[in-house]
């Protein structure tokens, strides 16, 4: 008689194998990604209705800062109250802060 062991694989070596591809994979794919948020800061002496791209941040009144909502890279138009344009660039996660001026003028800046 022959005595014939066979190598059982273990099943650990072979989940941690794959828990070491799958965050390998989502740490890959988490570094491409490209996401936009902005949020407005209305410091202007009456409430203004904003939109910026197509997402609708509806009436936003004095000294209130508003949740980021997603817009897309790149140039997005003013609506609403607002005239004029706004740039958002960059590869990854990004937060901007739209303040709207007690001039009337408004400025982007990108939040640390």
């Amino acid at each position: 008689m022959q005595n014939r062991s066979r190598l059982k694989p273990n099943p650990m070596k072979k989940l941690l194998s794959i828990l070491v591809a799958f965050t390998f994979f989502i740490t890959l794919t988490s570094c491409l990604k490209t996401q936009h948020g902005v949020r407005i800061n209305n410091q202007n002496i009456r409430a203004l209705n904003v939109v910026v791209g197509s997402v609708d941040f509806g009436k936003v009144f004095t000294g209130v800062t508003t949740n980021y909502q997603n817009i897309p890279e790149g140039s997005s138009p003013l609506g609403g109250d607002l005239t004029g344009s706004i740039n958002v660039t960059g590869k990854g996660i990004h937060k901007w802060t739209l303040t709207i001026t007690s001039s009337g003028g408004s400025n982007i800046v990108e939040d640390k």
